[in-house]
């Protein structure tokens, strides 16, 4: 399905775009919006950026990236059984924020997730994940890659594509993150905390590109 398509029947999918009434809100989790003109994102052998991505800048991303891995206990490990996705390593990104509002938009994941006013989060680039047609992540937990780590950050880039929810589960409560219905001027941004079980479902359409953050 072209990315016209795929924007077209997302034309016909009415839902409120925050996902689920965050009235009365859980602090497992965490959603807001970053400004796009506020973000800059550059791919070595790539270059800069634009939004929303074009088939082609996609390709060319995926031509960089490589098949993610996993942990199991003291091990990484490959199984596309369990994680099928694709990964550009940190060290080939350079991603700047207009300082004083990615502060003012961590205080507000801080304030979200029940963490206590003098706490400040400090955000660590780990990747940039690509999830094409049919790529998901099952069910896991995320391992204490930092010292002080106490949750992960997901910044979806706008990239027209249909699926590929992020289903968060704490207990016996879950939250479903949907990406697919994004604007080309903001950035949809879930955080939780690490203990928490989530799965990447697969993506029906198109590709879905975000990048994750370590939150210490």
């Amino acid at each position: 399905m072209s990315i016209e398509k795929i924007l077209k029947a997302l034309e016909f999918c009415a839902i409120n775009p925050f996902g689920e009434n965050t009235e009365n809100q859980s602090t497992f989790y965490a959603e807001e919006t970053l400004n796009l003109s506020d973000l800059s994102i550059t791919v070595d052998g790539i270059g800069s950026l634009t939004f929303p991505l074009s088939s082609d800048e996609v390709l060319r991303l995926k031509a960089l990236a490589y098949p993610a891995k996993f942990g199991r206990g003291e091990q990484t490990i490959l199984d596309k059984e369990v994680r099928d996705t694709a990964e550009i390593a940190v060290d080939l990104l350079a991603v700047t924020y207009n300082e004083e509002k990615f502060l003012a938009f961590l205080a507000k994941i801080r304030d979200q997730l029940g963490l206590p006013d003098k706490a400040k989060l400090t955000a660590n680039l780990h990747n940039l994940l690509i999830y094409g047609s049919g790529q998901f992540f099952k069910p896991h937990r995320d391992s204490e890659k930092l010292n002080g780590m106490v949750a992960t950050l997901v910044i979806v880039l706008p990239s027209p594509h249909i699926g590929g929810d992020l289903v968060i589960t704490q207990k016996k409560e879950k939250h479903r993150f949907s990406s697919q219905h994004l604007t080309a001027d903001n950035l949809r941004c879930v955080a939780f905390y690490s203990d928490c079980l989530h799965e990447a479902e697969p993506v029906i359409q198109g590709d879905r590109v975000a990048l994750t953050y370590n939150l210490v």
